[in-house]
């Protein structure tokens, strides 16, 4: 895209270029004599003159901005309110936008090579923060800039200068004019300790928790009391490059251990260390350790310390900055065991949760916890933009005038929400149950206020288990929620009494609605904080009620925790919400040069296991780890993809499919490993009113909704885009202004008036993020989709069918690819459906958001298929198939998605054709390339290169020609086929579950997280031969007593199709179910030779069909109808045909040798050492 306009050259506004474009403009503006226009002035009646004007600079700026920042102006009359608007997108002059502003400035670190690239971003930055209507003084300056801030105030600005800067953008060295000239001047007074400490050490120390070696400190220096091993208090002040005087509160001796190149660990005594907690690192003195039998050699990388008696490396430094950081032993930190250090209040506030401080002082002064070190004397928190923000305005509840006595007596539980942005698992309501008594909270993310029941259940029941009490009374508002026939004979069953409230008086629940209130502010301020989307509201509302129950408050004078459970509780473990951190992977899940740890954000804590909560960057899924690494008070910013993106929606892996409830109050016993987890939801056991309508084999969407996977947020309409952050509308409203350029340039639709009689066809925009195979957005798509239930049969469509191509051939032409070393290229066509045409005449409503002005009341005729409507993709199957067959491809007999061509030099290319995926499969890249370039003559296609991705399945290829399947992030029944007999057995209890299909589905579950890093390989090893595995299970079914039919086709090595299903009828022996299952194989055999037949492969000779009985091999061969044998329906006895014209033979395979049998795997459920007797069908990775 052109980036200037016109001959001035100027840059287009794109968003982020704002402040530069302005100035320019602005400037044409002032040359062309048009800025006071732009700058407001309009006469009561407008003159052509000043109308001549006015259209003269709405030219100026609309062609000065990129298309994609159009729609901001696009319903502006004059160049006035053209520039308004865009100061009010770009300026960011709300309170909000100045705080992001401020912590960006605040934030900025030189890393460029140039510093003036580093001082412009500087003073950009400081430009948009007077463009939204504030200033900075040094009383905004962030607390890592006091040392600065109080050299700069103690002296005249004319007598200062810097003598370098570094690269946190402070002064290292103050200095006056007077001094800098006079050499002498560094003469100290004896009764002072001098210090030239710079903010630049004192933020390394305090990231590293180190040492550094300063040559211009005179003594030993520490902020650490716990080095000295003994320690003499009250020896003076210390004198600090500010010219402050700082109390050194003792002097003492310690050791500082220090880790060689070589690994080996040795520790240097030091003596006469001053103890001062404001300095904020250790300093090590040269001066000091010279004296004390040491070298200091000081080299371009760092520095060395020896002993001077037989010069022995005891320490060495690296170099950082201009400093030297000593290479000291540090213990790796461990979650809920790590010692904590010494923390200001202000870091304590941010740590837990931004609650009030009086209630962190509590905690020490009453201690009421484990693990807590405030460090300082300051009294008082400074203000706190976050709590503002979060807090600002709340009004007070009545307290309540009587107290339960003991834990349970009484509790109290509100339902908050619907939320307007529902979690990355899809909750949108918060449950709080709160004890009166001790206020110990119990939070459960819920998707439907029908779960209510079910939690509140799960709760009281492990609640009592804890406590050893039982619940007396529970009191909650009058919704139905709560007023419901399941619950109240639930409490009617426990003996509970059920308190409500007057209706619209909810102050009589004054504790749910007051817990709720502070649970929400204290989550929104670390959200704040964190600079965490609003879709991890949930983690940070489990987080904010684990933080309250070790927090006293007004209404307990001890911790909730500590009353609950009479135990007082650690919090040493307790850090900043959103910090960045590091989880430590198991060499079971690395290779020898990978990284052994995975960066990731703090996003709360575990009540099931010893471990934080992790937010995964890489793979965007919350889990737990033991080892973490945490940095504070560094927090990432929002990146594109999950899991950060404002707008975006991360997943939980396993919440929403098969959730297990787990509410945050309870503490089950540990595990031992690390897991993958999800926020605590509540699941729906009982009365779940099932649907009497048919499904047609489809499960419910509500179903589909629960088990998707986000990685982003995708709104929903354009009304719930207008609602998302800026940047995140930009990119929809990109992918948006695209679809429509492409509907234009295919000439889809035409503007016209609706015919009477006529109805036109409402249309939606959908929103989705294309993913890659890591789980990373790819690209937005935006679609314009016709609500096709709105289409009237007879005169809107007629016919809907359109073929969809089977997984089996899928399989099967990869492993004919393996076998013939063929080349597999991918192809996406991009806006399919719209290149198809149109048969019947169609009207749809204007796109929401383009409405043509003026033109309101006109409707769209479609020329081309729109996605929705119920004939698109037949239209696209027709004209796709039209293409390929004048290209000369020749449809497949077995399946119709399946293309083949006969080349010159006698060889073969195939298409498979998967609505716009498009598999082009040929002996060379050429052939492929050439295909490729044929097909783009009729419509747009993206080559995507060797295939890696193909209907959810990840494809590799391996050296030796042999591709690899497997899944992304879940194990799909097509490659995980010994899992196919136990869904389809779990299959038939969804009308009526019990308990024991719920531990069966999650006994699949624990399998499949066992074999998950298994591959389905195709290999090219072996002839091309089909052969056949067939079993039964008999009478498998416990209740109705029918058998289970499984089988395996391969082609040489390869495994290409398998299948397990319940049989039809019931079989009175095991060999009439092998004889069924037999005939149920060879049908699929039939299908799979007439798809060889179109792949150019011909079975000349009988097909192979293993079994492992031999009284069902003898009803083959046999034609006599026995007693036994007689009553067997006649459609199975096609084997006896099948046999007789020498298209299957029957071969004895014996059961006990069940890897020769893998389809024991699909009949009865494997048992664990079996399971590894698949090694043909599946390899780990």
């Amino acid at each position: 895209m052109n980036t200037t306009a016109g001959k001035d050259s100027m840059t287009l506004l794109n968003g982020g270029n704002y402040i530069y474009w302005r100035t320019k403009v602005k400037a044409i503006l002032i040359r062309d004599d048009l800025w006071d226009i732009v700058n407001g002035l309009k006469p009561e009646a407008p003159t052509t003159a000043w109308q001549k004007q006015n259209n003269k600079a709405m030219a100026l700026i609309t062609l000065s901005i990129e298309d994609s920042q159009l729609l901001h102006i696009a319903n502006c009359d004059t160049a006035f309110e053209m520039w308004e608007k865009l100061q009010k997108q770009f300026a960011r002059s709300s309170f909000g936008s100045q705080l992001y502003l401020r912590r960006k400035l605040y934030g900025i670190r030189f890393t460029s090579v140039s510093m003036q690239n580093h001082i412009n971003s500087v003073l950009e930055v400081v430009e948009l923060l007077k463009g939204a209507g504030t200033e900075i003084t040094t009383g905004d300056l962030p607390e890592s800039y006091s040392g600065l801030v109080a050299a700069l105030e103690g002296r005249d600005e004319a007598d200062l200068t810097v003598e370098y800067m570094n690269d946190h953008g402070a002064v290292a060295k103050v200095i006056s004019g007077d001094e800098r000239s006079r050499p002498g001047s560094d003469r100290k007074s004896p009764q002072r300790s001098t210090a030239f400490t710079t903010c630049e050490r004192a933020q390394i120390a305090k990231a590293n928790g180190g040492w550094l070696i300063d040559s211009g400190c005179t003594p030993h220096m520490t902020n650490d009391r716990s080095f000295f091993t003994e320690l003499k208090e009250n020896v003076g002040e210390v004198l600090l490059v500010t010219k402050e005087m700082t109390p050194a509160e003792g002097i003492g001796d310690g050791k500082v251990r220090c880790r060689l190149p070589n690994g080996n660990i040795e520790d240097i005594t030091l003596r006469d260390v001053l103890y001062v907690p404001e300095l904020g690192g250790g300093l090590m003195s040269v001066s000091k350790i010279t004296k004390n039998g040491y070298r200091v050699i000081f080299e371009n990388e760092g520095c060395r310390v020896k002993q001077r008696s037989d010069g022995a490396v005891v320490a060495t430094a690296r170099l950082e900055g201009n400093l030297f950081l000593i290479n000291s032993v540090r213990t790796v930190e461990s979650a809920h065991s790590a010692v904590d250090t010494k923390a200001s209040l202000e870091q304590r506030h941010h740590r837990f949760g931004h609650r009030d401080p009086n209630a962190v002082k509590k905690l020490l002064t009453d201690g009421l916890v484990h693990g807590l070190i405030l460090e300082g004397s300051e009294h008082e928190l400074p203000p706190c933009e976050c709590c503002i923000r979060g807090k600002l305005n709340q009004q007070p509840f009545p307290n309540s005038k009587s107290r339960a006595t003991k834990p349970l007596g009484l509790i109290h539980s509100d339902l908050c929400g619907p939320m307007r942005t529902a979690t990355p698992s899809g909750n949108r309501y918060c449950l709080t149950v709160i004890d009166d008594y001790s206020r110990y909270a119990v939070v459960w993310l819920l998707k439907h206020t029908s779960h209510v029941p079910n939690a509140i259940q799960e709760i009281i029941r492990e609640c009592t288990t804890q406590v050893g009490y039982k619940p007396k009374v529970l009191q909650t508002d009058n919704g139905k929620e709560y007023i419901n026939e399941w619950l109240l004979r639930l409490l009617k069953q426990q003996g509970i009494k059920h308190q409500t409230t007057v209706i619209h008086t909810p102050q009589q629940n004054g504790v749910a609605e007051r817990k709720n209130r502070s649970l929400q502010e204290m989550a929104k301020c670390m959200l704040l904080d964190s600079n965490l989307p609003t879709r991890f509201w949930g983690e940070a509302m489990l987080t904010a009620t684990y933080l309250q129950n070790r927090l006293p408050s007004r209404s307990v004078s001890k911790t909730p925790k500590g009353l609950w459970d009479g135990k007082r509780p650690n919090v040493s473990h307790i850090r900043i919400f959103g910090s960045k951190c590091f989880t430590f992977v198991p060499k079971q899940l690395r290779t020898k040069w990978d990284d052994k740890a995975e960066e990731g954000v703090l996003v709360g804590y575990s009540d099931t296991t010893k471990g934080y909560r992790v937010l995964d960057v890489a793979s965007n899924k919350v889990r737990i780890s033991r080892v973490v690494k945490i940095i504070e008070p560094e927090t990432p910013t929002k990146t594109s993809q999950c899991p950060v993106s404002e707008g975006e929606h991360c997943s939980d892996e396993l919440d929403g499919n098969f959730p297990q409830p787990s509410p945050v109050a309870i503490s089950p016993k540990q595990s031992p490993m690390e897991m993958e987890v999800s926020p605590r939801v509540a699941t729906p056991e009982l009365q779940v009113r099932v649907s009497q309508r048919a499904t047609k084999g489809q499960p419910p969407k509500r179903f589909c909704t629960d088990a998707k996977c986000h990685n982003v947020y995708e709104p929903a309409s354009m009304d719930e885009l207008s609602q998302l952050p800026a940047r995140e509308q930009q990119l929809w409203m990109k992918a948006a202004m695209e679809e429509m350029r492409s509907m234009e340039e295919l000439q889809v639709w035409q503007l016209t008036d609706l015919p009477p009689g006529r109805k036109a066809v409402t249309v939606k925009w959908v929103f989705k993020a294309k993913l890659n195979p890591k789980d990373q957005v790819e690209t937005y798509k935006a679609r314009l989709v016709a609500r096709g239930f709105s289409q009237r049969y007879g005169q809107d469509y007629d016919e809907t069918f359109a073929p969809v191509v089977k997984y089996d051939t899928v399989r099967t032409l990869l492993a004919v690819a393996a076998a013939r070393k063929l080349h597999v290229r991918h192809l996406d066509v991009r806006s399919a459906y719209l290149n198809s045409t149109l048969e019947e005449e169609i009207y749809i409503e204007q796109p929401p958001d383009f409405v043509v002005r003026g033109q309101e009341d006109k409707v769209l005729l479609l020329h081309k298929s729109l996605y929705g409507l119920k004939q698109s993709a037949r239209a696209w199957n027709k004209m796709a198939t039209d293409t390929l067959a004048k290209l000369l491809f020749e449809q497949g007999k077995a399946d119709q998605c399946l293309f083949s061509r006969l080349e010159r030099d006698r060889s073969r290319t195939y298409v498979l054709l998967y609505v716009d995926d498009l598999l082009v499969v040929g002996t060379t890249p050429e052939i492929t390339k050439k295909v490729g370039a044929q097909l783009n003559k009729f419509f747009q296609t993206k080559d995507l290169g060797d295939v890696k991705n193909y209907l959810g399945i990840q494809i590799e290829r391996e050296g030796d020609g042999s591709f690899l399947l497997h899944q992304r992030n879940k194990i799909d029944k097509l490659l995980e086929p010994d899992v196919a007999v136990a869904v389809g057995i779990l299959s038939r209890r969804v009308e009526n579950p019990m308990e024991f299909d719920w531990k069966s589905v999650k006994r699949i579950m624990r399998y499949l997280s066992t074999t998950k890093d298994f591959k389905l390989r195709l290999s090219p090893i072996g002839d091309m031969e089909l052969k056949c595995y067939v079993d039964a299970d008999w009478a498998g079914h416990k209740t109705y007593r029918r058998s289970t039919t499984g089988f395996v086709f391969k082609l040489g090595n390869s495994v290409m199709a398998w299948s397990s299903r319940k049989q039809s009828v019931v079989a009175l022996s095991s060999a009439e179910a092998e004889y069924v299952a037999a005939s149920n194989a060879c049908r699929g055999l039939l299908w799979l030779r007439l798809l060889l037949n179109d792949l150019g492969i011909l079975i000349s000779g009988p097909v192979l069909v293993f079994e492992d009985n031999q009284a069902c091999i003898k009803m083959v061969d046999s034609d006599r109808l026995g007693a036994r044998t007689k009553h067997i329906d006649v459609c199975h006895h096609h084997l006896r045909d099948l046999r007789a014209q020498n298209i299957i033979m029957l071969y004895y395979c014996p059961s006990l040798k069940r890897h020769n049998q893998p389809t024991k795997n699909f009949s009865q459920p494997s048992k664990v050492l079996a399971c590894w007797h698949k090694s043909s069908l599946c390899v780990p990775r």
